[in-house]
């Protein structure tokens, strides 16, 4: 996958910080704050290009617009009471604005390849870290929970199981895509994808199992049309939406999962309801947030007091199974426009829109995938409020924007 020698002979400090980061992000994420700020130290031997570091910073490329989606959160601070909430997560989201000026200056000499590469090994290393925790724990305490830890939040125990299932969904979208385009490392691919699959489902996480299940019906499709013929594209989407059904229904446990999703969605109450269930939250939720959204809809409530602000809501609508676990809005894109409004939006929205277009316009299927994947998970999840969502998303969205950028001007494979 990787000629080492080669990479000894041309990577500098930078790219073996970035590595670093990737390595880390999936089982130990809690230090890539620390990471980033040795990344940052190498700037002072290693410098891009003032012109270049110009010329990335244009609008038509998502680096500008994480830079205004953090300057958001700062103005956010002039509406806001609850000021060491607001300080506390400005901090968090220093990210937003640390990741792409690091990026844009300096001159990494890493490849889409090496990049996508570690990503799968971190997954794999991380994947391997639950399995084995997972055989321990029942063998250890088999009277507890027995194979139940191969499964859910036991499984997932280094992160969030929504976020863990986000990042395996990708790692199985990437090892498909890698399959069909690295024929010397394919059994390989098609091993990791197997893994990853497997792993995605046994999380239990509905968002996680969704989103693969929405971008793989189309990205298969594509690619095996493109590569074999249209019927055998066919055939194997029907055989991933029925693979999907029937490990969906050999499990009560997950099969009830969805089932209490689809009836919270149809049947949920907004008002006086004492649940916690996880479906039924996130449409109070919902419900909450576009209240305060359309009360607040320019500059939100503010930086510090969205947590306050939706309790209080909650409070009044009688939903006391949110207000005591605090939850916040289940969804980036609602929990940014109660927090910020437009001004939080609208650079959010163009940040993930120029990485859409550049991967539309390079035709790079792999930052296509991964631009998809985060915007997906974000309907489902408040993904940048945590260092296990932001840091990844900033790093992973950029670094691919930037080399398929060099790719490009460069004429070279990857």
């Amino acid at each position: 996958m990787m000629n080492l020698k080669q990479i000894a002979n041309n990577w500098r400090l930078p790219d073996y910080g970035i590595i670093l980061l990737i390595l880390i992000f999936a089982v130990w994420n809690k230090v890539m704050p620390a990471v980033m700020v040795l990344c940052a130290l190498t700037l002072i031997a290693v410098r891009n290009d003032t012109k270049e570091i110009k010329k990335l910073f244009s609008i038509r490329y998502p680096f500008v617009w994480f830079v205004l989606f953090f300057l958001a959160h700062v103005s956010g601070m002039l509406n806001t009471t609850n000021t060491e909430f607001g300080v506390a997560d400005i901090g968090m989201k220093a990210s937003l604005i640390a990741v792409p000026i690091f990026l844009v200056s300096t001159k990494l000499r890493l490849k889409i390849k090496h990049i996508v590469n570690t990503y799968l090994i971190a997954l794999l290393i991380a994947v391997l870290v639950c399995y084995s925790y997972a055989v321990f724990r029942s063998i250890d305490a088999p009277e507890d929970n027995h194979f139940g830890y191969f499964t859910e939040s036991y499984f997932s125990f280094l992160m969030h199981r929504s976020y863990f299932a986000t990042y395996l969904a990708l790692g199985a979208l990437i090892s498909i895509v890698r399959f069909f385009d690295d024929a010397k490392w394919r059994n390989y691919y098609f091993l990791l994808s197997v893994v990853f699959l497997v792993s995605t489902v046994l999380t239990f996480s509905k968002a996680g199992i969704l989103i693969l299940l929405v971008l793989i019906v189309p990205i298969g499709y594509y690619l095996i049309a493109k590569h074999y013929k249209r019927g055998y594209a066919v055939l194997t989407v029907l055989f991933f939406i029925f693979a999907f059904a029937v490990g969906i229904g050999s499990s009560d446990r997950l099969s009830s999962r969805f089932e209490l999703m689809v009836n919270g969605f149809v049947n949920h109450q907004s008002t006086s309801n004492t649940s916690f269930e996880s479906s039924a939250s996130r449409m109070i939720m919902w419900t909450t947030s576009l209240q305060l959204f359309s009360e607040h809809p320019f500059v939100g409530v503010g930086t510090g007091d969205v947590r306050d602000a939706l309790d209080q809501r909650n409070e009044e609508l009688g939903n006391l199974g949110v207000v005591e676990h605090s939850l916040n809005s289940h969804n980036q894109y609602l929990n940014t426009g109660v927090q910020l409004g437009l001004v939080g939006l609208l650079p959010m929205f163009f940040a993930f829109l120029t990485s859409f277009a550049i991967a539309i316009r390079k035709r790079n299927l792999i930052l296509f995938i991964t631009t998809s994947t985060f915007v997906l998970t974000m309907l489902f999840e408040s993904f940048l409020e945590t260092q296990a969502g932001l840091i990844p998303v900033t790093l992973f969205l950029l670094l691919l924007s930037l080399k398929v950028l060099e790719k490009d001007k460069e004429h070279i494979q990857t």
